[in-house]
């Protein structure tokens, strides 16, 4: 089964200066005052349309220089998380950063459990029997844009 899923995780602050910027850019409430954006293809042609090189950023499959600089300037309004994961039969890959006052916090790369190390440190609480991916939902939807059929 595949499952892939590209986009922006944080709290309420930064992903509204996010969706005040692009009109493309949708924030989804998913809970514990965490904000989903996901980076369907339209917000990933907008965003890269600003100056500056669109050259994916290393060990990244859609993070661009100008995506990174949109979400170092909403990490000032408080944390914010980039994420891409891909799975395809069992195999694929995590990739995540984490941005807070302007400043990478962390970066996780070729792991398993990246978007559980981002709703932790956002401050979600596990569901009893869970892991934060399955409390915050992204076990329900296998693609980016299932997230917006809702």
């Amino acid at each position: 089964m595949a499952y892939s899923f590209t986009g922006f995780i944080g709290t309420l602050e930064p992903v509204q200066h996010i969706c005040r910027q692009y009109i493309f850019a949708r924030g989804i409430p998913l809970g514990q005052e965490i904000f989903l954006v996901p980076l369907t293809e339209e917000l990933q042609e907008q965003m890269n349309d600003m100056p500056g090189s669109a050259a994916l950023m290393d060990g990244f499959e859609f993070l661009t220089q100008p995506i990174e600089s949109v979400l170092v300037s909403a990490s000032a309004a408080g944390p914010v998380a980039y994420a891409e994961v891909s799975f395809w039969a069992g195999e694929g890959n995590e990739a995540g950063i984490i941005w807070q006052d302007g400043s990478r916090v962390r970066t996780i790369r070729f792991g398993r459990g990246v978007i559980n190390a981002i709703l932790k440190y956002l401050g979600c609480t596990a569901t009893e029997g869970l892991d934060e991916f399955d409390t915050m939902g992204f076990g329900m939807r296998r693609f980016t844009d299932d997230w917006l059929k809702e």
